[in-house]
This record gives C-alpha cells, structure tokens and sequence, in this order.
C-alpha cells in the first residue's frame, strides 16, 4: 500500500514539474536554497520515464514533494489533486514521523535490555569465577592433606624416613632400590 502511494507521489510529481515546465536542474536548485539537498542523479532518476516502477527512499520522496509543492504550488484552492497530494504526504508525514518514534523507543528498549543482558553476564562471569578460586583453593587443600598423609603413610612403613629427610630423595633412592631389584626381570621373560 506504501509503495503504490509513493508511485503515485512519483506521478503527481511529474505532472506538476511538466504543468510548470520545470527541469531537473531547476529542482535541483529548489531543493539546494530550501537546504533539502539531493544529488542532481537521483532527482533524475525519480523523475525519468517509467521511474514509479523503482523503489526509492521514502524519506527522498518526501524531501522533493514538501519542496516542490511548497514553493511551485500557485495557491492551495488551485488543483484539487495537487490538494490530495499535499495532504497524502502530510498524512505520510506524520505517518513517517510516528514511525520513526516508535523505532527510536524500540531501539532504546533493545539498547536497554542488551546493557541489562551484559551485566547479568558479567555478575554470572564472576560468580563462576569465584567458584572456580573456591574449587581450587579446595584441590590445593586436598593435595596438602594427601601429601601429609602420604608422608605418615611412608614414615608408618618405613622406619628409616627420618623427618629431616627430603621427600624427593627418598623417593629418587626407593626408584633407584627398584631399578637395581628389577635388572633382571627381562630376561626371565
């Protein structure tokens, strides 16, 4: 439905720069002193043979028709559909305008709830980091107690673990005992 009154805006258009024997370059300028710049291309391509056809920026539409209309428009009571023209665009005006509000509101919501998402994320972020500190802090409390225990283990079967030793050493020396047990394990096989 849009875009069939914007086809139609495109024809009113037309008619009213040939009723007024307007050229391209004459709209061109309008627009330029009424600071609704366009480039000279895209007016010519809205107003070329058959341009109703193609699909044009609503907002573009609207800049040339409030120009034209306002400054070519000899006086309201004169054209009864260059009337229904002007007030099809300020109806699609406000239209436009509605909708722009409701999309920045729209835009602002989302904008709102991503933030709101974000730091929702980021306090999860860190509770599971913190979770994490506290399950290591227990892993390295746990391999402390395995560590002692193994030690009491050790001194409990072997009386000649003095307390001044060092674990590594007797450890190296055990695996050391062990390698010599084991030479000729082998060639029994």
């Amino acid at each position: 439905m849009a875009e069939e009154s914007i086809k139609k805006i495109i024809r009113q258009l037309k008619a009213l720069k040939d009723m007024k024997g307007l050229t391209i370059d004459d709209i061109v300028d309008t627009l330029d002193k009424n600071n609704s710049h366009l480039a000279r291309s895209t007016v010519a391509k809205i107003f070329a043979e058959g341009s109703e056809e193609s699909g044009y920026q609503t907002e573009t539409i609207r800049m040339i028709a409030d120009v034209m209309l306002d400054v070519y428009q000899d006086s309201p009571g004169d054209d009864p559909e260059i009337r229904g023209l002007k007030t099809t665009i300020q109806l699609q005006n406000i239209l436009l305008d509605r909708l722009k509000e409701q999309l920045e509101e729209e835009r602002k919501a989302a904008a709102a709830a991503v933030e709101a998402e974000k730091r929702n994320n980021a306090h999860r972020l860190e509770f599971l980091r913190e979770r994490i500190r506290v399950q290591d802090h227990r892993i390295d409390q746990k391999d402390r107690m395995i560590a002692i225990m193994m030690i009491a283990l050790l001194k409990k079967l072997d009386p000649d673990l003095i307390s001044g030793a060092s674990i590594d050493q007797y450890f190296s020396d055990k695996l050391h005992d062990l390698g010599e047990n084991m030479d000729g394990v082998d060639d029994i096989a």
